[in-house]
């Protein structure tokens, strides 16, 4: 003898599942959604500390970003993004030629970092993911890519800033040998790069 369906499975037909149902119009918004991106560039300089060295210190993919000369621009036409890319071109401006009574360092680490593990020594640096050393008086170039790092992809609101939990970028530091520099030198020039998504429903 065939089962009986109820009032409410003939009625209504069979009942879906919740999770089925919001992942499936989680997948109409994304279709929905259109994304583009887009080059943004920062410049700051990188000094010495009052100790007369370079100390550990970070390009991250958060605060930074927003502070890029072109970010206003996309501030009012998108709703999400994230930092698919950073990337630092460092340039010395005190050299052994320009000044010989203030030498530049003798060297300087880089390497890429994640919230997950914040190198705090230049030995650390020194042996973090990717890392490089370079010549205190050649220009540097050096990236960090989200690819490497699964939590970072994560969507961000324009207006927010990138949780803690997602941040990545690049660390930098000098060993703090011979010779050192004065107090509160500043020793480079550095251009970031940020290779950011945008998203937008419009």
């Amino acid at each position: 003898m065939m089962n009986r369906r109820s009032k409410k499975e003939c009625k209504g037909g069979p009942r879906r599942d919740p999770e089925q149902v919001a992942l499936a119009s989680l997948e109409v918004t994304n279709r929905q959604a259109r994304t583009f991106k887009r080059v943004l560039i920062s410049s700051s300089s990188i000094s010495t500390t009052a100790g007369g060295v370079i100390g550990v210190d970070t390009l991250a993919s958060s605060s930074n970003v927003t502070v890029a000369s072109n970010w206003a621009d996309f501030e009012g036409i998108a709703l999400e993004y994230r930092v698919l890319v950073v990337e630092a071109e460092i340039f010395p401006i005190v050299t052994s030629c320009t000044s010989p009574t203030v030498p530049s360092p003798t060297m300087l680490a880089m390497s890429a970092w994640s919230s997950d593990i914040i190198p705090s020594s230049w030995n650390a640096v020194a042996q973090g993911p990717g890392a490089k050393l370079f010549l205190g008086n050649q220009k540097m170039k050096f990236a960090a890519s989200a690819k490497d790092y699964p939590n970072v992809k994560l969507w961000t609101g324009i207006t927010a800033t990138i949780a803690t939990a997602n941040i990545y970028g690049i660390m930098f530091a000098d060993p703090g040998t011979a010779p050192i520099s004065v107090a509160s030198t500043p020793y480079f020039r550095v251009v970031v790069r940020y290779l950011v998504e945008f998203r937008s429903f419009n």
